[in-house]
């Protein structure tokens, strides 16, 4: 069985944030006991995020604009959602195409390079 779900990392109990107070939020995806971490490159304040429904409520932070807040909210949990159904498309054809949703295989099929970056040598630039 399979499971998908947002986390924030901790280090000795407390939640791991960089220098400006903010953690990166983590797809967590579990399969047969085993489970691998993929950033959604979202970083919010830790006490934002409910780890129950994984989403984000920047109504406690106190901005005085209140719609800057409610649309920042928006943006950012439709953020997620994004990461989340990219993650879940890949399982989904893994499945399809009778292969093993396993760490392995979902994480080669997520972090492939960028076959259209072109590589200049600048050494053939001047050839």
């Amino acid at each position: 069985m399979s499971s998908l779900k947002f986390y924030l990392k901790k280090v000795k109990g407390e939640f791991k944030v960089n220098r400006n107070g903010l953690a990166t939020i983590y797809l967590q995806y579990t399969y047969n006991s085993k489970s691998c971490y993929f950033s959604t490159g979202v970083q919010v304040p830790p006490s934002s995020f409910n780890t129950l429904s994984g989403t984000i409520s920047l109504k406690h932070l106190g901005k005085e604009d209140k719609r800057t807040t409610q649309n920042q909210e928006l943006l950012l949990n439709k953020k997620l959602l994004q990461e989340r159904s990219r993650v879940q498309d890949v399982i989904n054809e893994l499945i399809f195409n009778n292969q093993e949703p396993d760490i392995i295989t979902l994480r080669s099929r997520l972090v492939t390079p960028n076959h259209n970056r072109k590589d200049y040598d600048f050494k053939k630039c001047f050839a």
